[in-house]
């Protein structure tokens, strides 16, 4: 061999020294990720203080908490993907989740969840908040539902009477389905429940409700004094207030049958 392929050779050496020490660098490299990944994905599926030891539920009065976990379980894993693929078991699931959004139509009574993860405890804590009956709304006669101040009807009442709790008739016959709201349009009920307070704080007690058809768009009001009130879905009168409090003063004396505030800016009464 010439002396300058000995030197070419020599050259080489160093080279191909390095490359193999680069080879086994990667290689210890690719184990050590490999090790730490079967790891990690073991500590995750399935190492014992990262699982779910108690789920405890608060603020449930009319659904059951197994009712509530069942069906907020359900929702938390459909509204979290992929962090669902880890499961309900897993604390990492609900620590890194959204909080859940309460299912209309299978949990109607509850309008807001709040959760709480902690770890060290292997704790998920799930506060509920329920609907409160603003009154009981009643279609076809008999089939009266709770609903609350945003007109969603969340649980089946008995047939309701006297001044105790307002009550709702309903001419439009349809069933009412839990979890949804009473009125077609929410403006309709928006309007309903705006005048309902000005009333009340007016000095007025609101007994009971009634809806006529809806192609009216009208509602009639009374309250515990016989006096009925008429009014349009379409609005709320402005100035209701002042309006109700100079009637008040200026008819202290006349027996009233009736206020009419169904045409925008006129009152007629009888």
């Amino acid at each position: 061999m010439s002396r300058q392929g000995e030197g070419q050779s020599f050259l080489n050496r160093p080279r191909a020294a390095k490359s193999k020490h680069w080879f086994w660098f990667s290689m210890l490299g690719v184990f050590i990720f490999g090790g730490f990944l079967i790891g990690f994905c073991y500590l995750i599926f399935y190492a014992g203080f990262l699982k779910v030891k108690s789920f405890d539920i608060s603020g449930g009065r009319i659904a059951d908490n197994v009712t509530l976990t069942s069906n907020l379980t359900v929702a938390a894993l459909g509204e979290n993907y992929p962090l669902s693929i880890l499961g309900p078991d897993s604390l990492i699931f609900w620590y890194f989740s959204k909080s859940p959004v309460a299912p209309n139509l299978s949990l109607p009574s509850v309008s807001a969840i709040e959760k709480k993860v902690v770890i060290f405890q292997g704790k998920v804590e799930i506060a509920v908040r329920e609907r409160q009956i603003v009154g009981f709304w009643c279609v076809n006669g008999n089939d009266c539902y709770g609903f609350d101040e945003n007109g969603v009807a969340f649980s089946a009442a008995p047939l309701a009477e006297g001044a105790l709790i307002l009550r709702v008739s309903d001419d439009n016959a349809r069933p009412l389905i839990l979890g949804k709201s009473v009125l077609p349009q929410k403006i309709w009920f928006d309007n309903l429940m705006r005048v309902l307070k000005t009333i009340e704080a007016a000095g007025f007690s609101p007994t009971a409700v009634e809806i006529k058809d809806f192609a009216l768009r009208e509602w009639q009001l009374t309250d515990t004094t016989g006096l009925n009130f008429y009014f349009s879905f379409n609005f709320a009168p402005e100035n209701l207030a002042s309006v109700l409090q100079s009637l008040k003063q200026r008819f202290a004396e006349i027996n009233l049958a009736y206020l009419d505030f169904r045409i925008p800016n006129r009152i007629y009464y009888k």
